[in-house]
């Protein structure tokens, strides 16, 4: 495919931070582990609400390395544990719980065969229990990577083979609840490919890893490669994504809209030397966008999830540290990769993560510390608070009281983000004869607020009690406001002393501003007005009212957070008046 030649490259430097909300809250953090070398690389919450973790352990077991299986509660209190392998070493690079309950492990031995590495599986019951295992693989390194499980119990292994195909290729080997092979199928060209993840989607497969035979790697300087693949184990399309050095995909999620994400590191753009990178495709895995993220050291992403409507985690390794080590990062953004906020976690050693999962109420993380537990590397679990958002809308009653048939009275309406977490305000539904000022979408980030001016402007006398509606981002989206007001008949206004007498648009305030101003607008009379925002060009941006006011001293709220910093000019008219003001918005 045609290199990307142009990213976007978000360097996230400690010295100057890009996030502007507060991060969300490290819940707990465990540890397990002994005297030497542990390290996880999987995790998933299971059927009873808590987590179940495998990796490698040098601690513990029969030979120089085995799979470690380590069950906890939902609060990371350990239950159990258990280890499996040979002589010599064996390393569990993925876990899954099956559907009755038990768990099917996957990695790589060289126990059990003479020569290289196998691929080896692993299923046990739901307490741990061996009840098979199998070894697959030739003479040559071959290993798993990842497992899930498709429709019929069937398990789908995933990782790489030098035994078969061509050159080092991707490598799918089908089992049944048995552990026999069913099918296997290698993926490839004339140079290396090694998948790292699968993914079960819509009755399809998804392979992700990296390719030095498509797309602009090189032998050494993989590229990204999605593979799509039918129940068969028949290629139904594939996608090479990269430049001209290392790009390598870890992972994979299925996000809104269809869309696939993918994540993994690269080395052919960024800010360091290599950093994290997120593509987000559509159902044909063709690029809608992509980005990195990083620092001035090594960034590697591991993981990737699709947490929410319009919300997308991504987690892995970050080397720049106050300290000089690696400490794990974990990342939230929208489906246009915007960064909505970033966490940093570990100590003054050495701390990765390699997996992570969505809880009920956070994000768990999982990897290996050097930094806290008792022994070389620990298994780390940490669980970070998911962002608080709180949406508020004041006041929820708004009551016009009486209006002459004809006019218009005015109301104040305030949304405000009482949460570290960035809400984007929809759209306000009213039904006439009440209206708002809303013409756009915008996003409240954390700690803002912003008023809008709602009307009543009744054609014809009687009660009008009504709801407005304020869609937004959030699970409690819309908010009821309640509405009411009294249209009446009347010939002539009561004379009022404290009525303006002329019209007069006074200066805004505050005057520069950063997303909302208020603009006040003298009427001494009921008459037609027209207030609207104008750019530098003289074109129209917002109109802010139009339409008859009654007689009084109108305070009109904009708010600018949709459009661009710079000069904007008010521009009011009324009855043969005809007054501006000049305007800066500054972000």
């Amino acid at each position: 495919m045609r290199a990307l030649k142009y990213r976007l490259c978000f360097s996230l430097l400690l010295c100057t931070p890009l996030i502007l909300l507060a991060q969300p809250d490290t819940v707990w953090t465990r540890t397990f582990g002994g005297t030497q070398g542990d390290i996880c690389y999987s995790v998933q919450r299971t059927q009873d609400g808590g987590y179940i973790m495998a990796g490698e352990t040098r601690s513990s077991g029969a030979g120089g390395r085995d799979f470690w299986l380590v069950k906890t509660t939902s609060v990371g209190s350990m239950q159990w544990n258990r280890t499996y392998g040979g002589a010599q070493d064996e390393t569990c690079y993925a876990v899954h719980q099956a559907s009755d309950g038990g768990y099917v492990l996957v990695g790589r031995t060289n126990s059990f065969r003479p020569g290289s590495w196998n691929g080896w599986v692993v299923r046990t019951n739901a307490s741990g229990d061996t009840m098979w295992t199998r070894v697959f693989g030739g003479s040559q390194p071959d290993a798993f990577y990842s497992v899930a499980q498709g429709p019929g119990g069937f398990f789908w292994a995933a990782g790489y083979t030098y035994s078969y195909g061509l050159a080092g290729d991707y490598w799918l080997v089908q089992l049944s609840t048995f552990g026999d092979s069913i099918t296997t199928h290698t993926y490839g060209g004339n140079r290396s490919e090694v998948c790292n993840k699968i993914l079960i989607e819509n009755d399809y497969m998804y392979l992700v890893g990296s390719t030095e035979s498509y797309g602009q790697g090189q032998t050494g300087l993989p590229d990204y490669w999605l593979l799509k693949v039918s129940w068969l184990g028949d290629s139904v399309w594939s996608r090479p994504y990269g430049e001209d050095r290392s790009d390598v995909c870890t992972s994979i999620a299925a996000g809104d809209s269809g869309s696939l994400i993918l994540g993994g590191y690269t080395e052919s753009s960024g800010a360091g030397r290599a950093d994290f990178w997120v593509i987000r495709t559509d159902s044909m895995g063709y690029l809608w966008n992509e980005r990195t993220f990083g620092r001035t050291g090594q960034d590697y992403c591991q993981a990737v999830m699709q947490v929410a409507p319009n919300r997308i985690q991504v987690a892995g390794t970050t080397e720049y540290t106050a300290a000089g080590g690696n400490n794990g990062w974990l990342l939230e953004m929208d489906n246009n990769l915007d960064t909505l906020w970033n966490r940093q976690v570990g100590g003054a050693s050495v701390d990765e993560i390699y997996a992570m999962v969505s809880s009920m109420d956070g994000t768990i993380l999982t990897g290996g510390t050097w930094s806290f537990g008792s022994g070389q590397q620990d298994f780390w679990l940490v669980k970070i608070a998911a962002p608080v958002t709180l949406f508020e809308v004041t006041p929820i009653f708004l009551n016009f009281g009486e209006v002459p048939v004809g006019y218009s009275a005015t109301r104040s309406l305030t949304l405000r983000n009482a949460g570290n977490m960035p809400v984007t305000v929809l759209n306000l539904v009213t039904v006439p004869p009440f209206s708002s000022e809303f013409s756009s979408g915008f996003v409240l980030n954390g700690n803002e607020q912003t008023s809008f001016t709602v009307f009543f402007q009744p054609a014809q006398a009687g009660e009008y009690i009504d709801t407005l509606w304020v869609e937004h981002s959030t699970a409690t989206s819309p908010t009821a406001v309640y509405v009411s007001g009294t249209g009446i008949m009347s010939d002539a206004d009561e004379p009022d002393q404290n009525l303006p007498q002329r019209f007069a648009l006074s200066a805004a305030y505050p005057n520069p501003f950063n997303a909302e101003t208020v603009l006040t607008f003298d009427v001494p009379h009921a008459a037609p007005v027209r207030v609207a925002i104008y750019d530098v060009q003289g074109q129209l941006t917002k109109t802010i009212a139009d339409g008859m006011l009654p007689a009084g001293s109108h305070r009109l709220h904009w708010n600018g957070s949709a459009f661009a910093s710079g000069i904007y000019f008010v521009r009011a008219q009324s009855d043969g008046f005809s007054a501006a003001r000049k305007i800066v918005l500054l972000k």
